[in-house]
Protein backbone atom coordinates (compact mmCIF):
# COMPACT_ATOMS: atom_id res chain seq x y z
CA UNK A 1 0.00 0.00 0.00
CA UNK A 2 1.19 3.47 -0.71
CA UNK A 3 1.30 6.33 1.78
CA UNK A 4 -1.66 8.14 0.23
CA UNK A 5 -3.85 5.11 0.93
CA UNK A 6 -2.85 5.12 4.60
CA UNK A 7 -3.46 8.87 5.02
CA UNK A 8 -7.19 8.77 4.19
CA UNK A 9 -8.90 8.38 7.54
CA UNK A 10 -12.24 10.01 6.68
CA UNK A 11 -14.18 9.85 3.45
CA UNK A 12 -17.65 10.57 2.17
CA UNK A 13 -19.58 7.73 0.57
CA UNK A 14 -22.59 8.55 -1.63
CA UNK A 15 -25.06 5.73 -2.24
CA UNK A 16 -27.05 5.08 -5.43
CA UNK A 17 -29.92 7.22 -4.09
CA UNK A 18 -27.63 10.23 -3.64
CA UNK A 19 -27.44 10.08 0.17
CA UNK A 20 -23.99 10.98 1.53
CA UNK A 21 -22.43 9.37 4.58
CA UNK A 22 -19.26 10.51 6.33
CA UNK A 23 -17.16 7.44 7.04
CA UNK A 24 -14.09 6.78 9.16
CA UNK A 25 -11.69 4.19 7.80
CA UNK A 26 -11.09 1.63 10.54
CA UNK A 27 -8.83 -0.87 8.77
CA UNK A 28 -7.25 -1.38 5.35
CA UNK A 29 -6.82 -4.90 3.97
CA UNK A 30 -6.23 -6.87 0.78
CA UNK A 31 -8.36 -9.70 -0.59
CA UNK A 32 -7.81 -11.47 -3.91
CA UNK A 33 -5.36 -8.81 -5.15
CA UNK A 34 -7.69 -5.86 -4.47
CA UNK A 35 -7.71 -3.26 -1.71
CA UNK A 36 -10.60 -2.95 0.74
CA UNK A 37 -11.43 -1.04 3.89
CA UNK A 38 -13.57 -1.52 6.95
CA UNK A 39 -15.36 1.74 7.68
CA UNK A 40 -17.72 3.11 10.30
CA UNK A 41 -20.21 5.91 9.76
CA UNK A 42 -19.31 9.02 11.71
CA UNK A 43 -21.86 10.19 14.24
CA UNK A 44 -23.35 13.36 12.86
CA UNK A 45 -24.86 16.21 14.82
CA UNK A 46 -28.36 16.53 13.50
CA UNK A 47 -29.70 20.06 13.37
CA UNK A 48 -33.37 19.15 14.08
CA UNK A 49 -32.84 17.30 17.34
CA UNK A 50 -33.12 13.68 18.44
CA UNK A 51 -36.85 13.31 17.69
CA UNK A 52 -36.58 14.27 14.02
CA UNK A 53 -36.83 11.37 11.58
CA UNK A 54 -35.71 13.12 8.39
CA UNK A 55 -32.25 11.45 8.53
CA UNK A 56 -32.78 8.35 10.66
CA UNK A 57 -29.38 6.88 9.80
CA UNK A 58 -27.68 9.73 11.72
CA UNK A 59 -29.28 8.93 15.06
CA UNK A 60 -27.36 5.74 15.87
CA UNK A 61 -24.87 6.05 18.72
CA UNK A 62 -21.27 5.61 17.55
CA UNK A 63 -20.74 2.56 19.77
CA UNK A 64 -23.60 0.74 18.04
CA UNK A 65 -22.48 1.71 14.55
CA UNK A 66 -22.00 -1.13 12.12
CA UNK A 67 -18.82 -1.71 10.18
CA UNK A 68 -19.08 -1.55 6.41
CA UNK A 69 -16.79 -3.16 3.83
CA UNK A 70 -15.88 -1.12 0.76
CA UNK A 71 -13.55 -1.72 -2.11
CA UNK A 72 -10.91 1.01 -2.19
CA UNK A 73 -10.66 2.58 -5.64
CA UNK A 74 -7.92 5.08 -6.33
CA UNK A 75 -7.49 7.11 -9.44
CA UNK A 76 -6.43 10.49 -10.75
CA UNK A 77 -9.35 12.19 -8.96
CA UNK A 78 -8.45 10.64 -5.60
CA UNK A 79 -9.84 7.68 -3.73
CA UNK A 80 -13.41 6.40 -3.68
CA UNK A 81 -15.37 3.81 -1.74
CA UNK A 82 -17.26 1.19 -3.73
CA UNK A 83 -19.74 -1.13 -1.97
CA UNK A 84 -19.12 -4.86 -2.28
CA UNK A 85 -21.62 -7.55 -3.21
CA UNK A 86 -23.18 -9.97 -0.73
CA UNK A 87 -21.36 -12.82 -2.49
CA UNK A 88 -18.01 -11.11 -1.94
CA UNK A 89 -18.86 -10.46 1.73
CA UNK A 90 -19.61 -14.16 2.12
CA UNK A 91 -16.26 -15.06 0.54
CA UNK A 92 -14.51 -12.60 2.88
CA UNK A 93 -16.28 -13.85 6.02
CA UNK A 94 -13.37 -15.97 7.37
CA UNK A 95 -10.95 -13.07 6.92
CA UNK A 96 -13.35 -10.56 8.49
CA UNK A 97 -14.00 -12.79 11.50
CA UNK A 98 -10.25 -12.84 12.24
CA UNK A 99 -9.97 -9.02 12.28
Amino acid sequence: MNDKFKENKRMTYTDVDGHSFDMTIVKHFSFEDKQYVLARELAAHHHHGETCNCHEHYHSPADDAELYVFEWLSGNDGAALQPVSDALLTAMAPLLEDM
